[in-house]
């Protein structure tokens, strides 16, 4: 039950969790990640509205959006996919460096055990977030699989637009807010 508590206040943590990265580590690759899951958002509000479908009648707790799709679904999935896809392209070195974790040295042996343990933590979060939407009755199933979907197209795309074009000029890259 906590666990499902922790789950239903997601948004709030993993909001809190992005501000404290974006101010922390100054990467335009982690700026351009985080700008994605806003995007997503976006789409997904604009979906809502077009789409107009209600959230199950059953719903513990009455919310005045629609249900159609699950924004929680599509933006957990975006950024399991996009941290995903991030880690089976790059060595563990990179992607350390891209989550900046700059200290650890990996030897070669453990190195694939590792990103089956990482993309494991990563699709295992993702989908208990997404199957807390139905569990908590927020969600029918068929709405966390349309946003589930549109996660998954959307964190695709936003990955491909990263090395397609972002990457070349911004790579590595620090900018200064303050």
């Amino acid at each position: 039950m906590v666990f499902l508590v922790f789950l239903d206040h997601i948004r709030l943590w993993a909001g809190l969790l992005s501000l404290l990265v974006f101010l922390y580590v100054r990467n335009f690759h982690i700026t351009y990640t985080i700008f994605g899951g806003g995007v997503v958002r976006i789409i997904v509000e604009i979906l809502k509205r077009i789409i107009r479908e209600p959230r199950p009648i059953n719903c513990k707790r009455k919310k005045k959006s629609y249900g159609m799709p699950s924004s929680h679904s599509a933006i957990v999935i975006y950024f399991a996919i996009f941290f995903s896809l991030q880690l089976y392209t790059s060595s563990l070195y990179e992607f350390f460096d891209f989550i900046s974790i700059h200290t650890i040295q990996i030897t070669s042996p453990i190195k694939t055990f590792i990103k089956l343990i990482l993309f494991s933590l990563i699709s295992l979060t993702a989908l208990s977030v997404v199957w807390s939407r139905v569990a908590l009755g927020y969600h029918t199933k068929k709405q966390v699989i349309v946003g589930m979907a549109l996660g998954f197209w959307l964190g695709i795309i936003w990955y491909r637009l990263w090395w397609g074009y972002w990457s070349k000029t911004w790579i590595g890259q620090e900018y200064h807010l303050f």
